[in-house]
């Protein structure tokens, strides 16, 4: 859970540097332009087909199931402090909190304190969903075999590809 507290104040400080970054940013404008979905899309694209081709290696655990590293002899501040430079250094988190502020912020029309506070729900939430996981991760863990995160990893990259293909689609044929 403290891993999770990391991630979280990280998405918190990212989020907050993109609101004041972006607040006098026509948002619309933004949303708008071929260049950003083109290269949103092939990002997407790029990061599907990645997730797609990821394997992994059956473990050595108990009836094939995933064999996870213990935290147990790392304290929580370690944790925590490991959660929020892992998610702030992850390139992609910048990208995708761009996105989505670009995208509620130019679709919603939100402005001013209606942003910072819709931002303060949604990252509320993801922690509270985020802690969550983190209670079920104990049971979901027995059900975790090599087989399963194959198929969960394809899936995901083709969702991620049709996503990309589909933004890109979608901005091409606004333009036209």
């Amino acid at each position: 859970m403290a891993y999770a507290v990391g991630v979280s104040l990280s998405d918190v400080l990212v989020v907050a540097l993109m609101l004041t970054v972006f607040k006098n940013v026509d948002m619309e404008a933004v949303l708008h332009n071929i260049y950003v979905a083109l290269i949103g899309g092939a990002g997407i694209i790029a990061m599907g087909v990645y997730t797609f081709r990821k394997k992994t290696k059956p473990a050595s655990g108990k009836h094939g199931h995933m064999k996870f590293r213990s935290t147990e002899n790392v304290g929580r501040k370690q944790l925590l402090l490991h959660g929020f430079l892992l998610n702030i250094l992850n390139p992609f988190i910048w990208v995708y909190w761009i996105s989505v502020i670009t995208l509620l912020s130019g679709e919603m029309g939100l402005r001013g304190a209606e942003r910072y506070l819709f931002f303060t729900g949604l990252l509320g939430a993801t922690l509270g969903c985020d802690l969550l996981k983190c209670r079920l991760a104990a049971m979901l863990q027995q059900m975790i075999t090599a087989k399963v995160l194959n198929i969960f990893n394809m899936v995901t990259g083709l969702i991620m590809i049709a996503f990309g293909v589909y933004l890109i689609g979608a901005m091409v044929v606004y333009q036209t």
